[in-house]
């Protein structure tokens, strides 16, 4: 696997790379990128809610657990469990974990495409957070992820 920085919209990486970013627990995406996957996939965000309060028989989620989410157009979410509160307390094992999950159901020879999570309203360093990343991409041989920031 590659790891790979990129400037630019993440809405705009190809249709075929799973999109993902960090989400609290409390079924809010009120502020940051969460609220334009929020604006952009509202029946995503009605799932992520049900799933946060433990509605329609979903299981509560874990820290560091990831909510799969597909578009009728085929377009594949990743919403990563990256706190437990709104607000800068984004933990770094919970990203671990979630981006690993994440990229464990990208699947063979996909790529996942992620801001720099849990760095922006999570008040994560980028530069703790950024060789982390690096050495999950070094684990998998066989898909990308690709970081992109404006």
């Amino acid at each position: 696997m590659a790891f790979h920085e990129v400037k630019g919209d993440l809405f705009t990486a190809p249709a075929g790379y799973v999109i993902g970013h960090g989400v609290n627990m409390k079924g809010f995406m009120g502020s940051g990128i969460a609220k334009l996957f929020k604006e952009r996939y509202l029946d995503m965000f009605i799932a992520y809610r049900d799933k946060c309060h433990g509605n329609n028989g979903y299981y509560r989620p874990d820290l560091g657990d990831v909510f799969m989410w597909q578009e009728p157009d085929g377009r594949r979410i990743a919403n990563i469990f990256s706190q437990d509160q709104m607000g800068p307390n984004a933990e770094f094992q919970a990203i671990f974990n979630g981006v690993y999950d994440a990229l464990l159901f990208t699947g063979h020879g996909n790529s996942l495409a992620i801001p720099r999570i849990g760095c922006g309203i999570g008040g994560q360093d980028w530069e703790k957070v950024k060789p982390m990343l690096e050495a999950l991409a070094n684990y998998w041989d066989d898909r990308d992820l690709y970081i992109y920031s404006i």
